[in-house]
């Protein structure tokens, strides 16, 4: 939708914007989470997120560049800080032992919701329109919430002294204070500037095969299917023997080992 109605060249300053907006709504989702706890928060973030799909939807017809930006921003700061705070109520409502088999599982059928919300899109785009999307993502959205606040109702009683010390302390802090945790701000600073770059050069070749409209939805559902598929064959089949063999260290080594082949290629 976005490379319909704006320029490829457009995306990398969307991109930039989308990050800076990021970092001062991960900073207060975290607060809100200490404070309130994910049984709470993942419900009301999943509701604004639904409420927001509706609002897009109606903003599609009179004023489609506006709702493009909006579902932009929507999916790439909004949608991010909703999954982390769903895997941060998974982790408070399990404990560690019995998370180990759930988190696979869960991994798992991420995926798998992957590839049918891949496929689904290419299928409404082609027999409806794209707002009927809008819709559908809405009706998913709610019925998320219903699901977290499902989850939610196990949730240990939460002693308030913690969580208000808990919500004082700085992210930012924390990071500078722990060494792992620098760690793995750079790991995943450089896997997400690796990931823009990819991302960039795969839909500036896109819109120059394909132009722009309905064949870019096709196109990106079944290309996110694909993809939603491989990556859950390769959970099922060669996840745990990953693990096994090379750790995890060498587990998370080998996607940009991955990459950097391929790009040589």
């Amino acid at each position: 939708l976005f490379l319909t109605w704006f320029e490829v060249t457009s995306l990398p300053y969307f991109m930039g914007a989308a990050a800076v907006l990021a970092i001062p709504a991960a900073e207060s989702a975290g607060r809100l989470l200490a404070r309130f706890g994910p049984a709470r928060v993942v419900p009301f973030i999943l509701g604004v997120s639904s409420v927001l799909f509706l609002v897009e939807w109606r903003l599609l017809g009179a004023h489609p560049r506006l709702a493009s930006g909006l579902v932009y921003f929507h999916a790439s700061v909004l949608g991010a800080i909703g999954i982390s705070a769903f895997w941060s109520l998974l982790n408070e409502r399990f404990d560690p032992h019995s998370a180990k088999a759930l988190m696979a599982r869960v991994a798992a059928a991420s995926t798998l919701g992957g590839l049918a919300g891949g496929v689904g899109a290419e299928r409404v785009a082609a027999l409806m329109s794209q707002g009927a999307l809008f819709i559908l993502l809405g009706l998913l959205a709610g019925a998320s919430v219903v699901g977290s606040a499902v989850i939610g109702r196990g949730m240990p009683a939460r002693r308030g002294p913690p969580a208000v010390q808990e919500e004082r302390r700085s992210g930012w802090a924390e990071i500078r204070r722990v060494p792992l945790l620098r760690e793995l701000a750079l790991v995943v600073a450089l896997a997400a500037a690796l990931a823009a770059l990819m991302d960039y050069g795969l839909k500036a070749e896109v819109v120059t095969w394909l132009g722009k409209g309905e064949p870019l939805v096709r196109f990106f559902g079944l290309f996110y299917a694909a993809t939603g598929l491989a990556a859950f064959l390769l959970q099922a089949l060669l996840g745990r023997l990953i693990l096994a063999r090379v750790g995890l260290a060498g587990s998370v080594a080998s996607q940009p080992l991955l990459v950097g082949v391929a790009g040589v290629l």
